[in-house]
């Protein structure tokens, strides 16, 4: 048998690998997390926001906003926040193992000692990882 170790091939092979494994050994899967902030302002997180998963391929990100606190909001002055990822991480697999993340809050006239609960959740295609007392059978 001849080994054909073209970029090609080695991309198919890839990619062939990658197939078998979201057939075989994927689930679809979420991880959520929970950020506070207090005041207005941006920030970039500059440590990764580790998942306690493996996502196969980059995750849908979505995020919502609670306040949390005793401030009474101000109708029509309510806080704009919202959350990001600037960056991803992966392992030497290719595969989706945290996030770098900004915050951003702006008072819009209101209180500007907000205090935000961030809720974030990051669904996708994950690798499929048993305890190994499940494997020893």
């Amino acid at each position: 048998m001849l080994y054909d170790s073209s970029p090609f091939s080695l991309l198919e092979a890839h990619r062939a690998q990658l197939a078998a494994l979201r057939e075989n050994a994927s689930r679809m899967a979420k991880f959520y997390a929970t950020w506070t902030t207090k005041g207005v302002g941006e920030i970039m997180v500059p440590t990764v926001f580790a998942f306690d998963i493996r996502f196969l391929e980059e995750p849908c990100f979505t995020s919502g906003v609670t306040l949390a606190g005793t401030l009474n909001p101000v109708t029509g002055h309510f806080p704009r926040a919202t959350c990001g990822v600037y960056d991803w991480r992966t392992d030497t697999s290719g595969y989706y193992t945290g996030a770098y993340l900004y915050f951003c809050v702006d008072a819009n006239g209101g209180n500007p000692n907000y205090e935000v609960v961030h809720h974030l959740a990051w669904e996708a295609a994950a690798i499929k990882d048993l305890p190994a007392h499940l494997l020893d059978f």
